[in-house]
C-alpha cells in the first residue's frame, strides 16, 4: 500500500469476492461465496446483507447443494448505473438485474427476485463450470471466466481441502474438480465474451 493508514470496513467474512462501487449511491456492493451472500457496504448505513442464496438457489434447483463449499455469487459488474451483472457458482449461470429490484430484496433468497439469465449454456453447447470473474466493456459486452470453483466440496482438512498446503506453499491438488468439468460442465474452463444485445457467446478454452 502508499500508505499504512488502512481502514477496515467489514470483518468476519469466509470468502468476500466481487467488490462493485456504485458511485451515485457512495456504496460497496460485495459477495461471499462460502455464505452465499451479498452486501452493502455504505459510510451512513454500514454494512448490512442485500441478498442471501446469492447463487441462485431456490430450493431444489441445484443438487447436493449442501455438499457444496462455495455455492454463492462471485464476480459482480455494473452494466449501467441501474443494472448489475452477476456470476452464480451454484446455479452455474450469469444473470443480468435491476439494482433496485435487487436491494428490493432486504435479505432475502435472490430467487425470489426478477432477473435475465444472460448465459447458462458454453459455447459447445454444454453447461458452464462456475462464472466466476466478469467485466463489462464499452460497448457493453460482457467478459466473464468460467473454472472449476463452483465444483468445490465441503471437506474437513483431513481429507485434503486446504487453500493451501501446509508444507508446501501451493494449491493442494483436487483432481475432482477436473473431472466434474468433464462429467457435469462445460468440458473445458474458459474465457467467454455475451454481445451486447444479443445472445451470442464466444468462448476461448483456457
Amino acid at each position: 500500500f502508499a500508505s499504512s493508514e488502512v481502514e477496515v470496513l467489514v470483518s468476519g467474512l469466509r470468502w468476500s469476492e466481487g467488490p462493485v462501487w456504485h458511485a451515485a449511491e457512495r456504496a460497496l456492493f460485495f459477495v461471499d461465496t462460502i455464505q452465499d451472500r451479498i452486501y452493502r457496504w455504505s459510510a451512513s448505513d454500514g454494512t448490512t446483507i442485500v441478498v442471501s442464496a446469492a447463487g441462485g438457489f431456490d430450493g431444489s434447483n441445484v443438487p447436493e447443494y449442501e455438499t457444496l463449499y462455495e455455492p454463492g455469487a462471485n464476480g459482480m459488474a455494473l452494466m449501467s448505473e441501474n443494472e448489475i451483472i452477476i456470476c452464480q457458482h451454484s446455479t452455474r449461470r450469469v444473470i443480468r438485474m435491476k439494482l433496485a429490484e435487487l436491494q428490493r430484496l432486504g435479505g432475502r433468497p435472490l430467487s425470489e427476485s426478477n432477473f435475465e439469465v444472460l448465459a447458462q449454456t458454453a459455447a459447445n453447447g454444454r453447461g458452464l463450470n462456475a462464472p466466476n470473474d466478469v467485466v463489462v466493456a464499452p460497448n457493453g459486452d460482457v467478459y466473464f471466466t468460467d473454472p472449476v470453483y463452483g465444483f468445490l466440496k465441503k471437506q474437513p482438512p483431513e481429507l485434503g481441502y486446504r487453500h493451501l498446503n501446509a508444507d508446501k506453499d501451493e494449491l493442494t491438488d483436487q483432481p475432482y474438480l477436473d473431472e466434474a468439468v468433464t462429467a457435469v460442465g462445460a468440458g473445458v474452463t474458459g474465457v467467454y465474451r455475451w454481445r451486447a444485445g444479443g445472445s451470442a457467446l464466444l468462448g476461448r478454452a483456457a
